[in-house]
């Protein structure tokens, strides 16, 4: 049964997720404008080459919509335990993108 206890659940793993969503594209803006870093992900890269501003638009854009989507789910009646895992496995990878970026700033910046 879907609660309102797990729609709060919920919301947090999308709040979690724009939040390393948005620290992702900071840190990776940081790191391509001071050539310490390149972008893999052929989209972003293409954006990146477009103007910075719109790299980092788009993951700010992103962000929010990820917290959208989250604040418009909350009602839906659907199984908890199925978006928790997607969300989790999503947030998972970003977080271990989040420590590379840390590796890089500690090799450029010591």
């Amino acid at each position: 049964m879907y609660s309102s206890l797990g729609a709060v659940r919920l919301i947090r793993y999308f709040i979690i997720l724009s939040i390393v969503n948005f620290i992702d594209g900071l840190f990776t803006f940081i790191g391509l404008s001071m050539g310490a870093v390149e972008e893999a992900n052929p989209l972003m890269a293409y954006l990146w080459d477009i103007h910075p501003s719109a790299f980092l638009s788009v993951k700010f854009l992103g962000s929010i919509a990820v917290l959208i989507v989250g604040i418009r789910l909350r009602n839906v009646n659907t199984v908890f335990k199925y978006w928790r895992g997607l969300l989790l496995a999503v947030t998972s990878i970003y977080t271990a993108i989040i420590f590379t970026h840390f590796w890089w700033m500690y090799i450029v910046f010591l």
